[in-house]
């Protein structure tokens, strides 16, 4: 049961991870697409 928990906890981890490093991207590609616009 508990193992379960941990599997849990850690997919639950990697999918909060995964969102922030999307979000972090495209605000990234967002940046330097106007960059490149004002350029």
């Amino acid at each position: 049961m508990s193992l379960d928990v941990n599997v849990f906890d850690s997919l639950k981890a990697k999918l909060l991870i995964d969102s922030y490093t999307a979000l972090l991207i495209d605000f990234i590609f967002l940046k330097w697409t106007l960059f490149s616009y004002y350029i």
